[in-house]
């Protein structure tokens, strides 16, 4: 059988809140070891099944992506590190022509750096931000549904808030290093991030390095944070936005979307200003805002900046479909469902002017990944998309004292027929 490769697998570490250790962070488990990157030692099940042209079951979120026909962090990660140019791709942060390409020579790491979270977003959960704890306090359904019970909870609670993990890197460590990934909670909490990207400084490795930051753009990041950004090769800010108005204050709970706008346009400056700055906006598609989609894109259209949307140099919309938790992922709706959301969407889109501008063929091309997720056929199931939603947001409503459907109305009215 031919080969599934994924340079990840031979170039990457993502390390967990409890230090555990995986390929990437689509990669479904993971490896207690005491030196991260010795990666010749890690992922050798993975690295062996693929080799074979067996899907590895660590990578199985990348062999669903692709079956729809969209692209995956795999088939990314071979663009990247291949230095293929995609003219729809931000544009190539691969190896560079003095990093080795020898399998186990760390050039991806991705640092997930803690629980603690500003936020308690709808499709989150406790594992990766610390705002959902007073939910968990008051309702022992969420602990159980959650955990199955307080015990596996105490887990997460016995962790770090920020990991320090980074720390412990060496110069030796990272001096291959070309892409650092920082993912959260949210990373602009951090209390070791800063001091980890001073040490890239003081070591010489910052300018070979493409710097990769998510944040929920809820606030202003303070100065140690981005005191060092023109020390770096090139860096990322990419903003996590799911919603407008009250939509994106309730999936992202805790939110003030007045101060997300003005977060956005502090961001949208910085890239104006910085040669070596670039920001885009990662919009994860779920059940609360796929029928809002076009609400979200006017937005952008009119907000942000036309020089930035339509940068040559750089890709602005990021858009996803949420795998997990299963309630809320599109996949998981019934053929039917997924047929008459794709007329919706449709039908929401009619009235859109596309034209030969770069930001509207990042539309077309979100459009085209999202009406491939929907056009997987489902297995037909006894439960419907409505039980589970409700059996899992009706518990978090009367936690939070929200209504869903008063928020959503089309959804409701969706999800009812």
């Amino acid at each position: 059988m031919t080969a599934i490769e994924c340079k990840y697998l031979e170039h990457g570490a993502c390390i967990e809140p409890d230090g555990r250790v995986k390929p990437c962070c689509r990669y479904n488990g993971n490896e207690k070891v005491s030196s991260p990157f010795n990666l010749r030692d890690l992922y050798s099940r993975a690295r062996e099944n693929m080799k074979n042209g067996v899907w590895d079951e660590g990578c199985l979120n990348c062999k669903m992506e692709e079956s729809t026909g969209n692209t995956s962090m795999r088939t990314n990660s071979l663009k990247i590190f291949n230095d293929v140019q995609d003219p729809l791709y931000k544009f190539i942060r691969g190896v560079r022509p003095n990093t080795p390409h020898i399998p186990g020579t760390l050039t991806y790491l991705e640092l997930t750096i803690g629980r603690y979270c500003n936020l308690k977003c709808r499709m989150c959960g406790p594992w990766l931000s610390t705002s959902w704890d007073e939910d968990l306090e008051r309702s022992e359904h969420l602990v159980e549904r959650f955990y199955g019970g307080f015990d596996n909870w105490a887990t997460d609670l016995a962790l770090p808030k920020t990991i320090d993990t980074m720390l412990n890197l060496t110069q030796n460590d990272c001096k291959h290093l070309n892409e650092l990934k920082i993912t959260g909670g949210e990373p602009f909490l951090s209390e070791y991030l800063a001091e980890f990207l001073q040490r890239l400084v003081d070591w010489d490795l910052a300018s070979n390095i493409t710097l990769d930051i998510f944040t929920n753009a809820t606030f202003i990041p303070k100065h140690k944070y981005i005191k060092n950004f023109n020390k770096f090769n090139t860096v990322f800010l990419n903003m996590s936005i799911d919603g407008t108005g009250a939509r994106g204050e309730f999936i992202r709970k805790k939110s003030d979307w007045s101060k997300v706008e003005e977060t956005v346009a502090w961001y949208c400056k910085q890239h104006l200003e910085n040669e070596n700055i670039y920001i885009s906006v990662s919009h994860t598609q779920q059940l609360y805002n796929v029928l809002y989609y076009r609400e979200f894109i006017d937005w952008c259209t009119t907000y942000i900046d036309k020089e930035i949307l339509n940068d040559p140099g750089s890709f602005f919309l990021n858009t996803l479909q949420l795998p997990s938790p299963e309630h809320l992922s599109l996949y998981s709706l019934n053929n039917k469902q997924k047929s008459k959301l794709t007329k919706l969407i449709d039908k929401d889109f009619e009235s859109f002017n596309f034209n030969d501008s770069k930001w509207h063929k990042q539309v077309q091309y979100s459009l085209i990944q999202l009406k491939n997720c929907l056009a997987v056929t489902s297995e037909d199931t006894t439960t419907s998309a409505l039980d589970e939603f409700n059996k899992h947001e009706r518990i978090v409503d009367v936690v939070r004292q929200e209504n869903w459907g008063t928020v959503f109305p089309k959804l409701k009215e969706f999800l009812n027929e």
